[in-house]
């Protein structure tokens, strides 16, 4: 049987050479087979198709595993230009195999419409051998011939072939710049897992923290600031500069700067603060004339991040957030201060609404007399008081008021004894405080603006405006004392001096706010020692073990994510989910194309008329069998770019195009007979010969 089976094989490949060379020799082309049944040959002209498959699954597995490709700090800037460049090379390569899969799998639809279904619209014929030129879509005969159903085929076909074409035409245009974006991974901030501390007396043991939290007796973010919040009595005392935990104790930082700045729309200032091996930004920036806007991370907070990794230095960023309660908030204060009308007794403070970025048409009036005392208005050159206002939705968080006890020239101006009203705007902002350790020990915020409003009671706020040791002046009539300097010289506009008295009064208040919650400790237990509840102090050493059955439940707890920077897959952005889409459709088409092709039914491929030159020789040879057809060498119309093509047999061994309607269920003219192409019969020529 196998001795046949491989004679005939030999039998008709010898034929077919000595065929093939005796047209040859007289100048003529031999007979083909135009279809063919064979399954093994539609595998094999399903390859293509499939090509980009394999390569379409992987990209989809990395994006959605987010796999990280390399770190930017591991590599130099050539080295990472040339990974690019490859990249590039490689998604332009699976660009190609994305048309060329889609191209195959159109050109066999149109070769089966026109050898055994119902034809294809004449309109749209050339569409499948040109997909990347969108130039037809405006044509009349494209839409006529795509759109408009002909006679035989039904509306399920018709829908379905329309839909087949539409695809095919965006899956060419717009698949190289989709693969481009889902190949090439993207530039950012990625995660590298779980994160794992190095302790610094042993470098080589690590421990994997199970559960993080600041062991916190009081509230971290309260609503209401009352004296009650104030750590102890030293606070209100000249003292307080020194104590760490007190609200003024940053004023030495803060008035060795201000003096120094000037007021510049959206320029942001920083004052740096170091503390416990964990440095955090006091941050302020001139939102509109008069008005400040200042913020700062929680020193507990930025401690805390600190802490758990400073025991060891890594080329990563490392990111907190709070666990199942939201997220981390930092105060976020506006200041606006404004020249009160010199004309009354009573003072008009200014209110900034941060929202809409305008002033506030409502103003709060305080009797002069109620805050500004005679007595020490010959002795101090400043004078400052804060004022409790009337609370609502739509109020500040606190008034302040100050008097210069002194003649002050601004810009064409000069004032004798000008007093300045302020408002001062509380909120809890939400944040993703970060850090860097390699870069060094600021931890950084990023604002996710939601925010909740802070009442502020001037009993707290005492505490900030404390008397200083061998002055008269307390501590922000010292700063705003040093700022009236500055404007001795007529340079000066009374805007600029508000920003500055508004940027120096919210840095206090925001620092102040900052340091709620400073001897709180940070604890955390392992993966190893999951019942062990670990203390460190503020400098990050081990304080205590206790069992964790110690938890508190009004702990904040925290999470730690680790990420590098880097070039990354993921499905972050939208336009890779929209490039993954587009793929992953390519490939289902493709698969039910070879399943249906090789599986579902009688096996029928055809390798005929892939170019449009071959098609125009076939034309050349072939006869039109409507009139209206013929008709429309001067021009056609809707009606002629809706007529059906087939491709048919019209006598023995010779093909041709048939436009419009075939007479007769049966498709036999009246003179010329047809019929549909017969898989492994050889046409185009007189000799006939049958091919496996």
């Amino acid at each position: 049987m196998a001795v046949c089976l491989v004679y005939q094989s030999l039998r008709q490949f010898v034929r077919k050479l000595l065929t093939d060379w005796l047209y040859t020799q007289i100048n003529l082309e031999a007979p083909k087979a135009v279809a063919s049944s064979s399954r093994w040959v539609a595998f094999k002209q399903c390859l293509i198709p499939l090509a980009p498959v394999p390569i379409t699954i992987l990209i989809v597995t990395l994006n959605f595993k987010q796999y990280f490709a390399w770190g930017v700090k591991n590599h130099s800037t050539e080295a990472t230009n040339e990974l690019l460049n490859v990249f590039q090379f490689g998604s332009t390569a699976y660009s190609i195999l994305i048309v060329a899969s889609t191209a195959a799998i159109v050109l066999h639809r149109l070769r089966y419409e026109l050898l055994e279904g119902d034809g294809i619209p004449l309109g749209c014929i050339l569409t499948g051998y040109q997909l990347n030129n969108v130039k037809p879509l405006a044509t009349m005969e494209f839409w006529a011939g795509l759109l408009k159903s002909w006679p035989g085929k039904t509306r399920w076909r018709h829908v379905s072939f329309v839909t087949f074409i539409l695809w095919a035409l965006v899956t060419v245009n717009v698949g190289p710049p989709m693969t481009a974006i889902a190949v090439i991974p993207k530039l950012g901030w990625w995660g590298v897992g779980e994160a794992k501390i190095l302790k610094q007396s042993d470098k080589e043991e690590s421990i994997t923290i199970d559960r993080l939290f600041i062991s916190n007796s009081t509230e971290l973010w309260p609503n209401h600031l009352t004296a009650d919040l104030i750590p102890d009595e030293s606070c209100t005392t000249s003292n307080a500069t020194l104590n760490e935990t007190c609200p003024a104790a940053g004023y030495s930082a803060i008035s060795e700067t201000v003096p120094n700045w000037n007021p510049l729309s959206l320029e942001s200032w920083n004052i740096t603060f170091f503390h416990d091996y964990a440095s955090r930004n006091l941050q302020s920036y001139v939102q509109a004339p008069s008005v400040a806007v200042i913020f700062s991370l929680g020193q507990v907070f930025a401690r805390s991040l600190a802490n758990y990794y400073s025991w060891a230095k890594v080329n990563w960023k490392v990111v907190m957030t709070r666990k199942n309660m939201g997220h981390i908030l930092m105060p976020y204060v506006v200041v606006d201060c404004n020249l009160s009308p010199s004309d009354t007794s009573m003072i008009e403070i200014p209110y900034y609404d941060i929202a809409s970025e305008v002033n506030n048409p409502r103003i709060w009036i305080s009797n002069q007399s109620y805050f500004l005392s005679n007595d020490a208005h010959t002795s101090n050159p400043v004078q400052f008081t804060w004022v409790d206002l009337e609370q609502s939705d739509a109020s500040p968080a606190l008034g302040t008021a100050f008097r210069l006890n002194q003649n002050v020239t601004f810009i064409n101006e000069t004032l004798n004894n000008p007093v300045f009203a302020c408002s001062i705007n509380a909120f809890w902002v939400s944040v993703v405080p970060s850090m860097e350790p390699l870069e060094g020990t600021v931890v950084t915020p990023t604002p996710v603006y939601r925010s909740t409003g802070i009442t502020i009671d001037s009993g707290w706020a005492r505490a900030l405006n404390i008397p200083l040791s061998g002055s008269n002046l307390t501590t922000i009539e010292s700063i705003i004392n040093d700022l009236t300097y500055r404007v001795q010289d007529g340079t000066t506009s009374i805007s600029d001096f508000g920003a500055n008295a508004a940027s120096a009064i919210g840095l206090m208040v925001t620092d102040g706010i900052s340091r709620l919650g400073w001897n709180e400790r940070f604890v955390f237990t392992t993966h190893d020692s999951a019942d062990t509840l670990t203390t460190i102090t503020n400098n990050g050493t081990t304080l205590s073990a206790t069992s964790s059955a110690d938890i508190n439940p009004d702990w904040v707890e925290l999470e730690i994510e680790v990420f590098q920077t880097g070039y990354s897959y993921s499905v972050r952005t939208v336009t890779v989910r929209i490039a993954i889409v587009i793929l992953l459709l390519h490939s289902l088409v493709a698969v039910i194309h070879t399943i249906i092709l090789c599986f579902l039914r009688r096996p029928w491929t055809s390798q005929s008329w892939g170019t449009v030159g071959e098609l125009v020789l076939l034309a050349l040879n072939s006869r039109l069998v409507r009139e209206n057809s013929a008709n429309a060498n001067t021009g056609a119309e809707e009606q002629t770019w809706n007529q059906p093509l087939r491709v048919r047999e019209v006598g023995e061994g010779h093909l041709e195009i048939l436009v419009g309607g075939i007479p007769g269920d049966a498709e036999r003219g009246t003179a010329v007979f047809y019929e549909k192409v017969q898989p492994g019969k050889a046409y185009g020529g007189d000799a006939l010969r049958e091919t496996p």
